[in-house]
């Protein structure tokens, strides 16, 4: 109904990531770019990340390291 309330959580992973690919094949975004191109108000530390390394390819496959913070981002 319209007063349930839940969290989409991994239902919108694979929307997310289609849209992201669409967008690549468009030629409007590069997977091994550092998000923070795209991102300019998202940041990292820079003491906890190497922010050139925290790419749309490894956030779509989860390897960017990002586990160490609790919580969403």
């Amino acid at each position: 109904s319209d007063d349930t309330v839940f969290q989409a959580g991994s239902i919108s992973k694979s929307l997310t990531a289609w849209g992201i690919l669409h967008l690549v094949d468009e030629g409007r975004l590069l997977l091994d770019d550092p998000v923070g191109k795209y991102l300019t108000k998202w940041k990292l530390s820079n003491l906890e990340f190497n922010n050139n390394e925290v790419t749309i390819r490894r956030l779509l496959s989860h390897t960017a390291g990002l586990s160490a913070h609790k919580g969403y981002l």
